[in-house]
């Protein structure tokens, strides 16, 4: 797949194409086309490719055992900031390993980290350890918003809560309903177009600055969601035609 080598270089090795799954609908099972006489070596080389894959759970949670709300609702926080931010993309491009972040309405599940060489998953995991240790529960909030506001907070408010006050907002994707609109603190750096996350734990000075960013900024978007129109559902018959 994406992943793993190129199809052109499984074809010129084995004289076979490879047709990997595809669609909602579909099985999980490759189909392989060539030459009778070169298919089943081909079927072998298929499987040496897969099982020389070998995969790690990674339970971000534990870091901040003790988060208000839950660790698991924490972690959950922080899987949305790092999608966000595509760091979870970097590092597994970095490292050689793919990263898989489940999340549901109530928390993170363990993320499940595939690789072939051992190395790069320890590699991966320590940058992530020293990435997620640098956001406490502290350097972030969430913010009950209904998604009608979504777009509107997308389009008009998170460029200046970003400008104004330092914090970066999250707006969950479509197909994860239920997940909050989180906000993290980044400070003025965070307005550079190679920002680069932080990594450490935060000092006191810095955890203060975190608290009084994040509600301030929470402060204004409530604010300007409260002064939008109240939403109001109505049902109406129309006539069949």
């Amino acid at each position: 797949g994406e992943r793993g080598i190129p199809a052109q270089d499984f074809f010129a090795e084995t004289g076979c194409a490879i047709i990997m799954p595809g669609g909602e609908n579909d099985e999980d099972a490759i189909t392989i086309v060539g030459p009778a006489d070169q298919v089943e070596a081909a079927v072998e080389r298929a499987m040496d490719l897969a099982s020389s894959m070998n995969s790690a759970t990674f339970d971000i949670s534990k870091q901040h055992k003790n988060a208000p709300g839950g660790a698991r609702a924490h972690a959950r926080n922080v899987t949305q900031y790092l999608r966000d931010r595509k760091e979870i993309e970097r590092v597994g491009k970095l490292h050689q390993t793919h990263i898989v972040t489940p999340i549901t309405p109530e928390g993170a599940d363990p993320w499940q980290l595939y690789y072939r060489d051992g190395k790069n998953s320890i590699r991966a995991q320590t940058e992530l350890t020293n990435i997620i240790t640098a956001h406490p529960p502290s350097r972030m909030t969430t913010l009950p918003v209904d998604p009608f506001f979504h777009q509107y907070l997308r389009n008009d408010v998170t460029p200046r809560v970003k400008k104004d006050y330092g914090v970066h907002v999250v707006l969950p994707p479509d197909s994860e309903p239920g997940t909050p609109v989180v906000l993290v603190f980044e400070g003025e750096s965070g307005l550079e177009p190679e920002y680069q996350v932080p990594r450490g734990a935060p000092s006191p000075q810095e955890i203060a600055a975190f608290q009084q960013g994040l509600q301030d900024a929470r402060d204004h978007i409530l604010d300007i969601i409260s002064k939008q129109a109240r939403i109001i559902t109505t049902s109406i018959d129309v006539p069949k035609m």
